[in-house]
């Protein structure tokens, strides 16, 4: 008898952070460099970022609003000034919240930034923890491209097949 996989399944038991898993099992050969880990949001996490740290490697990311540890006065942008910051730290890490425009906001965890640092001679006030990120963040962005570009759904021209 054959065994099949399914992702996020392991012997029909829905695995668990696997986002998390697939992190550290690609960063695996790089414990102890020192070196940094950038992610999106569907990775991001404190434990991840924790378990890296532990393991010699610091942390950028990008976070969802609805993440339980995310506090809910760091997603509501309503009563924010555009541009504004507000900063969260703990011992080993940062979360950032950046009010975008009117009604976005960003949220960034970071175990490399640990001060309330914004870049000079901006309008954008953007502090330096997102400006990091967009340096850092070629392999996400090139990731997205080619999850979009490349996709496994075969084209029909029925279009009740399409929507769902």
């Amino acid at each position: 008898m054959s065994h099949i996989t399914v992702l996020g399944r392991e012997n029909n038991i829905r695995q668990q952070n696997l986002g998390m898993n697939v992190v550290l099992e690609l960063s695996r050969p790089y414990f102890g460099t020192n070196r940094g880990v950038t992610a999106d949001n569907f990775f991001s996490g404190i434990a991840l970022a924790t378990e890296l740290l532990r393991n010699g490697l610091t942390f950028v990311g990008t976070m969802r609003k609805t993440r339980r540890e995310i506090p809910t006065e760091l997603a509501i942008p309503r009563g924010r000034d555009l541009y504004s910051s507000i900063f969260v730290f703990r011992d080993d890490a940062s979360l950032v919240s950046y009010k975008t425009h009117s009604s976005r906001i960003v949220l960034l965890l970071s175990t490399q930034h640990h001060e309330r640092a914004i870049a000079p001679n901006r309008a954008d006030e953007k502090p330096e923890i997102i400006l990091h990120y967009n340096s850092t963040k070629g392999g996400v962005d090139s990731m997205d491209q080619m999850v979009g570009e490349f996709t496994c759904v075969r084209p029909t021209k029925r279009w009740p097949l399409k929507v769902l």
